[in-house]
This record gives structure tokens, sequence and C-alpha cells, in this order.
């Protein structure tokens, strides 16, 4: 499975619905891929979910506002990083298989709440030991790339 940015994103950027990286309420959930191979076309979370995503349940899990975010326009390779504080989602219970990290704009409820990107995390399982949790790289979480 490759990481991913929805088309969703990209209609919001074109018709002007989208206020801005630092300024959406932009969340994070974990996912278990099961039945369900992400597409650039899934648009909201119940989509996925109707799909065959599985998203994880172990004590203590809650999906997670991000913070801290910032957007950097990189404008001699044309493309603009989108970034975040780590995202934590804490010590979680133990045995939960997970492999995908999906960002969405959090508007009322998983029916209209649409898809910003999926990352490909590989197999994990929680573990009750330590932090779940997501660095981005030096890159960001994704970038924005001008043809």
């Amino acid at each position: 499975m490759a990481d991913l940015v929805h088309d969703t994103l990209i209609e919001h950027m074109a018709t002007g619905a989208w206020s801005g990286w630092v300024t959406e309420d932009v969340r994070a959930a974990i996912f278990l891929a099961d039945t369900w191979t992400p597409d650039k076309s899934d648009d909201v979370l119940a989509t996925i979910l109707a799909a065959g995503a599985i998203e994880i349940s172990p004590s203590g899990y809650a999906r997670t506002a991000l913070t801290s975010q910032a957007a950097t326009l990189d404008g001699g390779l044309h493309r603009e990083l989108l970034d975040s504080a780590v995202i934590d989602f804490g010590t979680l219970g133990s045995g939960e298989d997970f492999d995908t990290l999906v960002l969405y704009v959090f508007v009322t409820d998983d029916t209209d709440s649409w898809l910003v990107s999926t990352r490909d995390l590989g197999a994990q399982t929680t573990t009750n030991a330590s932090a779940t949790r997501f660095v981005p790289d030096t890159d960001g979480l994704f970038s924005l790339v001008q043809p």
C-alpha cells in the first residue's frame, strides 16, 4: 500500500472550500486496512469504514487532533510541506494490529469528515508498554507538489 493524498483535499483546495492546513480541524486515526485498500477517490471516513477498514479500539485509544500545524512553501521545488507536531495516541492497550494512519478534516461526523491523506505504517501492534506515536520526517507529513 502506498501513501496517498485523497482527491477530496485537491477538490476542497480547487473550490475554495479549504481554509488551510493550519486552520482546519485536521485529525488522525489508526486503522487496519484489512479488507480495504486505500484509494485516492475515497472521500469521507464513512466510505472507508463501509469498505472494510477497521479502526483500532484498545483501551485509551481516541482519534487525535493535530497540533502545531505548519505549512511551508518551497518555491524552488514548487511544493508546499504540510507538517505538525508528533501525533501522540498515548499508551494503548495491547494486541491491536494496525497499518494505516488516516488524516481527515473533522466536520460533524464520519459521514462528512473528509479524507486528507493515508500513510502506510507497515504492520504494527499496540503494546500497552510504550506510547503509540507518529513523528513527521523532515519533509513533514506530506507535500503537495506543483507539476
